[in-house]
Parts: structure tokens; sequence; C-alpha cells
């Protein structure tokens, strides 16, 4: 018995080496790519690039119901923690170490406003590294009001529409601040996968997309269940 305890206590031991040694090459790697990319565009740049669009919508012009929907939704936690959610992350990086992929992101708002700053869709490990010096980097320079609607403006909704200004006037004809709750749903649930919900041919995943996002402000005290039901009532 103690022979086969010690013989599980060096393989314990082999596996926290192994596990330190991929650890610091993906960490090393991932600072690579970060540098290489604030090095041919600082985040300064690619931030100012955003904000000085015609189309750009800033926080105190978005509709609090849209902003309450995203976070519900992306990330509930956004507004009390610092932008790495290490929880997701952890469970995410068991899963993808596990499926030998990134079949699991994790991902904060400030990690997908990274991502669409300087990476495309693909997905490695190095990426996902390189995205937490960035978050780092990005949650020091701006507020969280910020780093939202940045993320807001950036994204991808469908039908053509990039950023929250061309998606509320293309949808529902309004301005951001303008939407009400069950518009504001309806366009958060969009850019998880916008070839799908997009309302031309999706309408009917999206809607029920949009029960998901209306599901999650309940849950995170963003609205009563009284105001997702009135939402629904006034538009069938």
């Amino acid at each position: 018995m103690k022979k086969l305890i010690k013989i599980l206590f060096k393989l314990i031991i082999i596996l926290m080496v192994i596990a330190i040694g991929i650890g610091s090459t993906l960490l090393y790697s991932g600072y690579k790519v970060y540098k290489q990319a604030i090095e041919e565009k600082p985040i300064e740049k690619a931030v100012s690039e955003v904000m000085n669009r015609e189309d750009y919508v800033p926080y105190e012009q978005l509709s609090d119901y849209f902003c309450d929907a995203v976070v519900a939704i992306e990330d509930h936690r956004f507004w009390f923690r610092d932008g790495i959610d290490y929880i997701a992350i952890g469970r995410a990086f068991v899963v993808n170490i596990i499926s030998g992929s990134i079949s699991e992101g994790g991902s904060t708002i400030t990690q997908q406003l990274a991502k669409n700053l300087y990476f495309n869709n693909s997905v490695d490990f190095k990426r996902k590294i390189a995205e937490i010096f960035f978050v780092d980097e990005l949650e020091k320079r701006y507020s969280k009001e910020e780093i939202l609607s940045l993320y807001v403006n950036i994204i991808y909704y469908g039908d053509g529409y990039y950023g929250i200004n061309d998606a509320a006037n293309g949808y529902y004809a309004k301005q951001p601040s303008e939407l009400d709750l069950y518009e504001s749903a309806m366009i958060a649930g969009l850019p998880q996968s916008p070839s799908i919900y997009q309302l031309s041919t999706g309408l009917e995943k999206a809607k029920q997309r949009q029960l998901q996002v209306l599901d999650a402000m309940v849950l995170y005290d963003f609205i009563t269940l009284q105001q997702k039901e009135d939402a629904l009532a006034i538009h069938e």
C-alpha cells in the first residue's frame, strides 16, 4: 500500500510539472501574440478608431434595457469584477484541455471586445491567453461603461448590421436609446450566432434566444418576471 501511495505521489508531481511547463509555454506564447498586436496597433489607436466612427453610440445614449440585456446574457458578473472571469475561464480551460480544442470560451465582455478589436474568429490557446493581457490593459485605461459601449458598437448583429446603431435602426427603425425591453432582448441575443438568429431568416430561433435573454435578466434581477411577461404581451 505504501509503495502504491509513493507511486501515485510521484505521478501527481510529474503531472504538476508537466502542467506548469505547458502553462508557462502557453503564457509566453500568448504574451508574444499580445505584444506583436499592440506594436502594430496600440490599444489607444484601436479604441479611438471605434469611438471616432460617425455611427458610434456612447454609453449615455444606449437604452438601459439593452445594456442590461447584454450584460445578463453575455457576462452577468461584468459590473462586479475585473475583466477576467476566472471561474468561467477555469471551467473552460478544463473542458478545452480534455477536448484538445477551444470548445468552450468562458469569455467576458472585455475579452470579447479585445477579440473583436484585434483578432478574427479563428480560435486557439495562444490567442485566448493573449486576450488576458488585452483585458488587463483595457480595464486599466477605460471605464466599464466605455468598455460596454465599445463592445456593442463593434459586434455583428446579423443582416449586415455592424454595431448597435445599425442594428437598432435596421431592425426597428429606432435610435439605440429608444429600444424597449422586448427589442433590447431581441437584439442582445443576436451576436451569439448572427447567421442563425438574424431576423430576416431566423426569426423563430431569434425569439427562442430572446426568451433566454429575458430569463437571464429575471434571474440576475435586472427586471421582474412581470416586466418580462408585459414585454412579451405588448408585442404579441
